[in-house]
């Protein structure tokens, strides 16, 4: 039981890193994209991109650690304390993966990105890939089939 609560806690880790990484990078092209900025120069994006993406990572990890994390690893503390390898197959772990990635976002959403529509639509792609990459993790380690 505890084996299966800290590979849980790291799964959830994984797909943290993994969704700031890509929130980091979906904010970092979407800003350099935005109509209205001016560039001095046309080496300006270039540099500052590297610069933009690593403070988008700082702020992804800290706003992933306060309000992504904790409801992922319960997720996936439940999903690895409920279901065995004989119990699950691999077209539910796609099922599952979605429907973790549906509740974090709503929770995202509700308590954080009502008022920006366009954001929130774009957070739904971190969500999913740390999810997924999580589960996959997790699955991986308790022995479970993996995701196709």
């Amino acid at each position: 039981m505890r084996r299966k609560i800290l590979l849980a806690f790291l799964a959830a880790l994984l797909g943290l890193a993994m969704g700031a990484i890509t929130a980091s990078l979906i904010g970092t092209v979407k800003l350099t994209l935005t109509p209205g900025i001016e560039y001095s120069s046309g080496k300006a994006p270039l540099l500052a991109a590297p610069l933009v993406f690593v403070e988008g990572l700082l702020w992804s990890i800290l706003g992933g650690a306060l309000f992504v994390l904790p409801p992922g690893f319960a997720l996936l503390a439940a999903y690895a304390m409920t279901f065995g390898p004989e119990r699950v197959e691999s077209r539910r772990t796609r099922v599952f993966a979605l429907g973790f990635a549906a509740v974090v976002w709503a929770l995202v959403f509700v308590f954080g990105f009502r008022n920006r529509p366009v954001d929130a639509l774009l957070l739904a792609v971190p969500i999913v890939v740390g999810v997924w990459t999580g589960l996959t993790f997790l699955n991986r380690r308790l022995g479970l089939p993996p995701n196709p």
